[in-house]
């Protein structure tokens, strides 16, 4: 069987295939110093979350809501449309909270808003830094009613405890 041979023009530049830890569907978002962006404000960071929060629980309301028109012909329907609402809401949770911020460095409600969690070393975000943000560093940030995420007020970088914990900066655009 013959193999065919292609020709390719001497000036055509290679790029290089990515190495064995990067990911290929990753978008590379261009790396920049921290101090190069302007620090989000608390009511900037809190409607991102309120978007968030407010999403998230359109999915469960979707799924109780048809659940409830269900009910009383089909029981055991309703039932299950129930138990697949909640899990289509931790399966949202999981998308927005931690794929979408390893991604894009932004949650759906901080797209919106025009924010985006960046680290403060210029480091791409990994699932590491989301979870040790989002999964310790906002309980902790809760213990003491809240004063984590008030510290914002006080830090002149508006960093909460859970973003100096994981070395995160939220910022704008």
């Amino acid at each position: 069987m013959p193999q065919i041979m292609m020709e390719t023009p001497s000036n055509t530049i290679f790029s290089a295939p990515p190495a064995a830890h990067e990911n290929p569907f990753i978008q590379k978002i261009p790396t920049r110093a921290a101090t190069d962006f302007a620090p989000a404000s608390l009511g900037l960071r809190a409607s991102a979350f309120l978007v968030d929060y407010i999403l998230t629980l359109l999915v469960l309301g979707v799924a109780i809501s048809i659940a409830t028109v269900c009910k009383s012909a089909f029981p055991t329907l309703a039932n299950w449309i129930v138990n697949l609402g909640y899990l289509a809401t931790l399966l949202f949770v999981a998308w927005n909270w931690f794929f979408l911020c390893v991604r894009d460095g932004q949650r759906i409600g901080q797209r919106l808003v025009g924010l985006r969690i960046i680290r403060t070393d210029g480091a791409m975000l990994g699932y590491r830094t989301v979870v040790l943000r989002h999964l310790i560093g906002y309980p902790l940030s809760l213990l003491c009613l809240g004063l984590g995420f008030l510290w914002m007020i006080i830090d002149p970088k508006q960093r909460g405890w859970h973003d100096k914990l994981a070395g995160t900066l939220i910022v704008k655009g």
